[in-house]
């Protein structure tokens, strides 16, 4: 694309000749059988180490946890024992398109369908939805972004992982998108979510993201008084336990000449 360098792979096969692919042949065929799970259990300990940290935000005593191209539950099996030793009660759904994957899907794990747009039917809100590896194969992934936000909760984490063109093979006839950092980014952003990229290691081959609903909610403060209290809350004296603000970021400006305790909040403004 001239206009944002997204790279779309072209000549490439039809959407329903590659829906049959994922359905029948890809864990069977395009990779080594034997070797399937192991894989999956490397990917999922790099999702849990990405993730770990995140996962004690989550709010929800009883979160929805959901995984689109879930292969065999691994990573989500994994997510759900970390849940459950922090006194959460997760309950795991997965979309997979490939039957062979399916079929040896433990009882714990709920089906929502073999794709992204399965989501429509559903009106469930996650808590954390997981995308590795995975987008970078739709036809269409600003649509199912776009689905997938529509799925997210309020305060909901959607974690997703994809081929950095400069860094791993991209071109593959299972790829119908390169992406980099700038226009990964970009196409979340155009979606309206806020993104934080995972800081690679050197010569790390995919980019990896967490991106939450965007919020305009902010707070001003005068004299150690929160003056515009949102929703019902009342006008309340600082400090305040802000785990507890309802909104799920804060922004916090480091102590240096341009912002320092005793300047005024009219100042401050004024110099933006």
């Amino acid at each position: 694309c001239n206009n944002c360098g997204l790279i779309q792979m072209s000549p490439r096969p039809s959407e329903e000749g590659m829906d049959q692919f994922y359905r029948f042949q890809y864990w069977r065929e395009f990779k080594n059988p034997e070797g399937n799970v192991d894989k999956q259990r490397r990917r999922a300990r790099d999702i849990l180490g990405d993730l770990k940290s995140h996962l004690y935000s989550i709010k929800n005593k009883n979160p929805l946890i959901l995984e689109i191209g879930s292969g065999w539950g691994v990573t989500l099996k994994k997510i759900g024992l970390t849940l459950e030793k922090i006194n959460k009660n997760p309950r795991l759904y997965f979309i997979e398109p490939n039957f062979d994957a399916t079929n040896s899907m433990s009882d714990n794990l709920y089906a929502l369908g073999k794709h992204y747009q399965d989501l429509k039917k559903t009106n469930i809100k996650f808590d954390l939805i997981i995308m590795s590896q995975v987008l970078e194969h739709f036809f269409n992934p600003m649509e199912a972004i776009e689905i997938v936000k529509k799925h997210l909760a309020p305060e909901g984490l959607f974690y997703v992982a994809v081929p950095d063109f400069y860094r791993h093979f991209s071109y593959s006839i299972y790829h119908n998108i390169c992406f980099t950092e700038q226009t990964i980014a970009s196409m979340f952003n155009r979606a309206n979510f806020s993104v934080s990229i995972i800081t690679q290691k050197e010569n790390g081959k995919f980019i990896k993201l967490i991106a939450r609903h965007k919020t305009d909610e902010f707070i001003i403060s005068a004299n150690q008084i929160w003056i515009n209290p949102l929703g019902k809350a009342s006008i309340s004296p600082l400090p305040w336990n802000h785990k507890q603000l309802p909104f799920w970021a804060g922004v916090h400006s480091p102590y240096d000449v341009n912002f320092f305790y005793g300047r005024s909040l009219i100042d401050i403004l004024i110099s933006f």
